[in-house]
């Protein structure tokens, strides 16, 4: 087996995280954006047509920021191919209602409980939005990245060097304001609309190629190990097929041939990563039910109570009644859900364990949480109640029946 990689600290490479949009392609975009802006501006100046025509240019560039904060975070420390901004742009879109929810949820508080919570709550969106960022490129979830809990965890894992993260994200994004105090006045239009532009790009590729580097050196506190760029791992050297069958669209034939690569390597998880996410393009339930299994199978075994609901409830969102295959998998699912907001689908999923995987040594912990999320999360005192009286009845000296039921009344 190969060695890990070694992996450089990041205030070892601070003044070369300045420099990465200075490579191609990556300097490409930010001439090209720039340019395009410049156009827009220049044909359409201030209209409706210019605020369309921006949102699409504003969509590249971070669709193309993403990419670079997710192949940084997979050690590929050289900028990614144009042909990466081909597809992919449900990532901005989310980015652009994380945002609308962050703006939302501040003016909320400030009509409900004036402007002194309001004030404190933008400052934790605000001190957030990296974690955020962070969360929607790693798990590409939505729910995820505005999920509380999997922020907090993300902060919790980085200690200190979240800190250090969000000061140089918040220096690093002074940079544009202090460039333009250079800029001559008197330039033309198009070239003044083609600075602005071009500079705020290249400084949103330095912002995200710092945060994929965080996530590189920091990410095996998650759980997620960087792969080894020169690795010799067969795996990786099989995919190019594959992924031209995703570029076209192709995913019946995409998912075909990521089954034979997993066939080859079935321990190998990048492949049933790919395999999950090309199913569910392909609506293949049956594939994709056998790939979520392995995968929560392995992120389960590590610890990743996380990682594995989530690819669960992605997969239950698809699959109402998937269930999976291994019984000891139900609790460490339930509390990964539970911890997500998502109390309902870990209901949903446990139900009917007892019957599926009769006398399991689970049964009494995963209904004593099922219990505790009827009353404490759904406030379902009912459903509370009758999981109550089935501890009692089947499990009445088991520690979890003696603890749960502790507001049951007969």
């Amino acid at each position: 087996m190969p060695a890990k990689p070694s992996i450089t600290p990041y205030w070892e490479r601070l003044p070369r995280f300045l420099l990465y949009p200075m490579q191609p392609p990556a300097l490409w975009v930010v001439l090209g954006l720039g340019a395009a802006a410049a156009i827009i501006f220049q044909i359409f100046w201030l209209s409706l047509i210019t605020l369309a025509l921006m949102l699409g240019v504003l969509a590249v560039g971070v669709r193309y920021s993403y990419e670079v904060l997710a192949r940084t975070a997979e050690n590929q420390l050289a900028p990614p191919d144009i042909d990466t901004l081909l597809a992919g742009y449900d990532l901005p879109f989310k980015q652009f209602a994380i945002i609308i929810c962050g703006i939302v949820a501040i003016n909320l508080v400030a009509m409900m409980l004036g402007a002194g919570p309001a004030f404190l709550i933008s400052l934790a969106v605000y001190f957030l939005l990296p974690a955020s960022a962070i969360v929607l490129a790693w798990t590409e979830s939505f729910t995820a990245a505005l999920n509380p809990a999997m922020l907090i965890q993300l902060v919790m894992a980085m200690r200190w060097h979240y800190g250090a993260l969000f000061g140089l994200l918040f220096i690093i994004g002074q940079g544009p304001n202090y460039i333009f105090l250079l800029v001559p006045p008197g330039l033309p239009p198009f070239v003044w609309f083609f600075l602005v532009a071009a500079v705020e790009v290249y400084f949103v590729l330095v912002l995200f190629h710092l945060m994929g580097y965080f996530l590189l050196q920091f990410g095996h506190r998650l759980g997620i190990e960087p792969p080894d760029p020169d690795g010799d791992d067969a795996a990786d050297d099989d995919y190019g097929l594959f992924e031209q069958f995703m570029e076209r669209g192709q995913y019946g034939a995409a998912l075909g041939e990521i089954r034979e690569i997993a066939a080859r390597s079935p321990d190998h998880l990048e492949t049933q990563r790919r395999m999950h996410r090309t199913a569910l393009l392909a609506e293949d339930h049956q594939a994709m039910a056998q790939a979520t299994d392995r995968l929560i199978g392995v992120h389960l075994e590590a610890g990743r109570e996380s990682q594995a609901a989530s690819i669960a409830a992605e997969t239950l969102a698809q699959i109402p009644d998937y269930r999976p295959r291994q019984g000891h998998a139900f609790l460490g699912l339930a509390r990964g859900l539970r911890k997500q907001g998502k109390p309902r689908e870990a209901v949903r999923l446990c139900n009917g364990f007892h019957k599926r995987f009769a006398n399991h040594q689970d049964i009494p912990e995963l209904y004593g949480l099922v219990a505790r999320i009827f009353r404490e999360d759904l406030g379902q005192d009912q459903q509370y109640d009758a999981l109550c009286r089935f501890l009692k009845a089947h499990y009445p000296d088991h520690p979890t029946t003696i603890s749960v039921t502790t507001f049951y009344r007969e």
